[in-house]
């Protein structure tokens, strides 16, 4: 979906420069992460008590839990900060065609700390693979039990395989899957190599990758401090990709290569005329 009234014009003004401070976007920006912090607690409180009431009812529990936790995600991620000025939510498209394709595993792009939240809260019913030491902080510990947190250790042997297993088991149940395959955030913007857990487990499984772009106008709470109160306009846009199948034979590296450069040249398209273009040389 697009949505109504989008501003189709340049999306940054001075993609070569910086815009000037301007107070109302500190208290803006401000103002949006009280209400994350504050959302985040009382979220929280009401909810591991909850639980822990329905203790002796597991199967009403969790999905309760549930479905507590993905209406906070839409009223915090699509509702309340949009509200606040934070940013707005431009496009979502291709959803419908991915679903009509479960279970799939999805491979998004990752430049900063709100892709992960912000999807979910488009994607019901989905696995993640994050790292094992963001799987036990405060809401994200609710998060891996509600989405089925696949928490893994890259210099871990054991962790891997235990993630294979894990993955495995939810893609036969017939649950998606969300994995960002570059395994770390972004700096300059530019998609960082795959690594090709998502497209192995693809091609053994014999399921469709469905490529997610996470786009924003500029850096948001990326691995730069400034990132997290930018001067430009916040507007974002979320593309669901045609599901990519394997090819008869191809092998995982292959498959993670061709998605790489499809997902590279559809964030060309949309860093241009955007402060991305400048941090990478870009042409207008």
């Amino acid at each position: 979906m697009t949505v109504p009234g989008e501003d189709r014009g340049p999306e940054s003004a001075t993609p070569g420069g910086r815009l000037p401070w301007r107070p109302w976007q500190i208290v803006r920006f401000t103002a949006g992460y009280l209400s994350h912090g504050l959302g985040d607690l009382v979220f929280i409180t009401m909810t591991i008590p909850l639980a822990a009431l329905l203790a002796l009812l597991p199967r009403y529990r969790y999905r309760l839990v549930r479905a507590i936790v993905s209406r906070y995600l839409v009223l915090m991620f699509q509702r309340v900060l949009t509200a606040l000025g934070v940013y707005r939510i431009v496009e979502v498209s291709g959803l419908d065609r991915a679903q009509g394709e479960a279970p799939v595993v999805f491979v998004a792009n990752h430049r900063g700390r709100l892709d992960g939240p912000l999807l979910l809260s488009y994607l019901q019913g989905t696995g993640v693979v994050v790292k094992s030491r963001y799987a036990r902080r405060g809401t994200l510990a609710v998060l891996a039990w509600v989405f089925d947190f696949i928490p893994i250790d890259s210099q871990s042997l054991d962790s891997l395989a235990a993630m294979a297993a894990e993955v495995r088991r939810l893609i036969e149940r017939g649950t998606n899957l969300l994995i960002f395959p570059e395994g770390s955030r972004s700096v300059s913007g530019r998609l960082l190599p795959f690594r090709n857990a998502a497209f192995r487990l693809a091609v053994e499984e014999g399921r469709p990758v469905v490529p997610v772009i996470v786009h924003s106008t500029a850096p948001f709470m990326s691995k730069s401090l400034a990132s997290f109160y930018p001067r430009e306009p916040l507007r974002f846009r979320i593309r669901f990709l045609p599901p990519q199948w394997p090819a008869t034979g191809e092998k995982a590296e292959d498959m993670a290569s061709r998605v790489h450069r499809l997902m590279a040249r559809e964030l060309r398209d949309l860093d241009r005329g955007t402060v991305w273009a400048s941090r990478q040389g870009l042409r207008p």
